[in-house]
């Protein structure tokens, strides 16, 4: 399984992309391409970080289901 520190280095290792200054929001040109997953642990409250889950953007759902595989 991935680690935290695997994301970093893959993700820094990717031109233009950029990290937020806690490492939980990776960018490339602005936009987002792996953030922490964020879960709303109570209903009607605020969202809060899982650092167990990591998000990743796919440019297609082909692309989402091959990595859930």
């Amino acid at each position: 399984m991935a680690t935290r520190a695997d994301l970093r280095r893959i993700a820094l290792s990717l031109p233009e992309t950029t990290a937020d200054e806690t490492d939980s929001t990776y960018s490339v040109a602005g936009k987002a391409i792996a953030w922490t997953w964020r879960e709303r642990v109570e209903p009607k409250k605020a969202r809060v970080p899982n650092p167990n889950v990591i998000a990743v953007r796919v440019a297609h759902e082909s692309e989402k289901e091959l990595l859930i595989d």
